[in-house]
């Protein structure tokens, strides 16, 4: 992978920790880390992201939806969604966010890197 740019959306550090050395692993760059809805478009708009990771359960935002939600109103970037565990939210909500993925911590890095692969190709057709 070159040069991808993700964007984060996550509240815990030690999972924002776990991420970006995932993510550089794989050779993304990271454009930012969102815990809440402006941090998260203030991003979109100054780093132009190529795909969104997103925890579906934050600590601090009880609806990690809401930001993707706002996020569909400014752009249709692939969005993969993560959970520790429970999704935490109503299914039908996060399928109508029009999800590429959803992957169960802890991240495989090599299903991430195809998940990556698949949601920016699918993107482009």
């Amino acid at each position: 992978m070159d040069s991808i740019q993700v964007l984060l959306i996550e509240d815990d550090m030690q999972y924002v920790s776990y991420c970006r050395a995932l993510l550089q692993d794989l050779g993304c760059v990271l454009a930012g880390i969102a815990a809440n809805t402006s941090q998260a478009l203030k991003i979109l708009q100054s780093k132009s992201p190529d795909i969104i990771l997103c925890n579906t359960k934050l600590q601090h935002h009880p609806d990690s939806l809401e930001i993707i939600e706002a996020v569909r109103e400014l752009s249709q970037l692939p969005v993969i969604y993560w959970s520790r565990g429970k999704i935490g939210l109503p299914l039908q909500r996060l399928k109508n966010t029009g999800p590429s993925n959803f992957m169960k911590y802890p991240i495989n890095p090599q299903e991430l890197s195809i998940a990556i692969d698949l949601a920016l190709l699918n993107q482009n057709f």
